[in-house]
């Protein structure tokens, strides 16, 4: 603060106040941009937790073969895949569909 004698009052630098004004508004903006995240953040999260209660229908055929040794191959013949079955819960846990097919000719002493 400046006293000015001649006008008999008090006068402040332009300075100090854009200073008092510019530390007000630093923590609304903080404030402000903490806020923003969290709700993006939920919004997201509500989004994509609804989407993932959508029931799953597509399969993907995995077969695994497995080797006793280098000199045994997996070979042999194999029945064709028994029809996929239910899955026993709805999706939104973690349910398995399952299917199978049989070794119906053994490769000598190895298993197919």
């Amino acid at each position: 603060d400046i006293f000015d004698p001649a006008s008999n009052r008090a006068s402040y630098s332009g300075a100090m106040d854009a200073k008092k004004g510019s530390s007000l508004r630093t923590p609304f903006l903080i404030f402000f941009l903490i806020f923003f995240l969290l709700l993006i953040l939920l919004v997201s999260v509500s989004v994509s937790s609804f989407f993932s209660r959508r029931e799953l229908t597509r399969f993907e055929d995995v077969a695994i073969k497995v080797h006793t040794s280098p000199w045994c191959p997996a070979n042999g013949v194999w029945s064709e895949w028994v029809t996929m079955g239910e899955c026993p819960t709805t999706c939104g846990g973690c349910s398995v569909a399952k299917r199978k097919r049989t070794c119906t000719s053994m490769c000598g002493e190895c298993p197919c």
